[in-house]
């Protein structure tokens, strides 16, 4: 009897007057998000129609993944509140988040190889993060991935013993001081030919630029690491810094690789330039997406860290690797030098 009586009364509550005001609220809230998602992603578009006449705007460019998902769900949510106008707004919205994923990320890995010998090239990018004292893992990481060139960014003198142990798999490192560097490391397997550490306007953040011997073919090698564009003066040298490398791998007579943390999503109308002017692609296009950063968000991340080829390089794998204590992932792809 005490079942039925509470059944009966919990009913009464579903069907009262208490049970009308929460089911009302509900659809209120449903009512005010559908609105918020439609006013959030026109915030967004906008602003990422407007990226390159201001930083704040160029932010809002790498999350385009993540304007899709909302539209994803804000369309049929609007459609079962039967907030047509609100459904098809959000709809039209999306379209341009949409076509930048299509343009930006394509997912055809269709490739085209000529019929000569080939020269397989192993590499790896790894942001250390200067805060990282789980320097085993990387140790662990670059042990199993065993690349043939590995670029290094954020690891200063707190990292030199791991640097050390590293350094022994590998014959050549650049910088010279590379013990002791901040910054941008290139360890390779293959002959160093010449090496430059370049800093663009004079600025303190710098690339490094390595030409190597690959099975007889000088190779042009781009440690990437420009800053990160949170304000105007960074963004303007992040902008300066992608010109600067754009310059090194558009006038190079060789093959080019750059690899690195770029602080810079694909669909960044600077990363665009950055394309456009080295004639270089990313190693990950046509194989979906590979968000590196931040290591600690599992969903959410967005894709900063990249390996860009000429088409002297055709991609055999790509690979996203293991949480190594940094707060970013590495990434290393499996090369075909023809």
């Amino acid at each position: 009897m005490n079942t039925i009586f509470r059944s009966r009364r919990l009913a009464a509550v579903g069907t009262g007057p208490v049970g009308r005001f929460l089911q009302d609220s509900a659809i209120r809230g449903l009512h005010l998000l559908v609105i918020g998602i439609a006013g959030g992603l026109a915030t967004a578009t906008l602003a990422t129609l407007l990226a390159r006449h201001w930083w704040a705007f160029d932010l809002a460019t790498h999350f385009r993944v993540h304007y899709m998902a909302v539209a994803l769900l804000g369309v049929p949510l609007a459609l079962m509140l039967r907030r047509r106008a609100v459904a098809v707004t959000i709809a039209i919205l999306a379209i341009p988040h949409g076509l930048a994923l299509g343009t930006g990320m394509p997912f055809s890995t269709t490739q085209a190889t000529a019929a000569v010998p080939a020269t397989p090239v192993r590499v790896s990018t790894v942001n250390a993060y200067w805060a990282n004292w789980d320097h085993p893992a990387l140790i662990d990481y670059v042990t199993r991935t065993d690349p043939d060139i590995l670029v290094i960014q954020e690891a200063d003198r707190r990292w030199a013993d791991t640097l050390q142990r590293i350094g022994e798999g590998f014959p050549y490192a650049v910088p010279e001081n590379w013990h002791e560097a901040r910054d941008v490391i290139v360890f390779s397997r293959f002959p160093v030919l010449s090496a430059e550490r370049r800093f663009p306007e004079g600025q303190g953040f710098h690339y490094q630029t390595v030409e190597l011997d690959i099975a007889g073919q000088p190779v042009t090698v781009i440690g990437v690491h420009p800053p990160l564009p949170a304000g105007a003066r960074f963004a303007g040298m992040r902008n300066s810094y992608f010109a600067a490398i754009a310059e090194v791998a558009g006038t190079s007579e060789q093959p080019v690789i750059a690899a690195g943390d770029f602080n810079s999503t694909v669909w960044s109308p600077h990363y665009v330039d950055l394309i456009e002017a080295s004639g270089l692609h990313n190693a990950a296009d046509g194989r979906g997406w590979y968000p590196t950063w931040p290591s600690w968000l599992p969903i959410g991340g967005i894709p900063i860290d990249h390996i860009l080829i000429s088409d002297e390089f055709t991609v055999q794998s790509l690979e996203r690797g293991p949480n190594i204590g940094s707060d970013h992932y590495p990434m290393s792809a499996d090369l075909e030098l023809r």
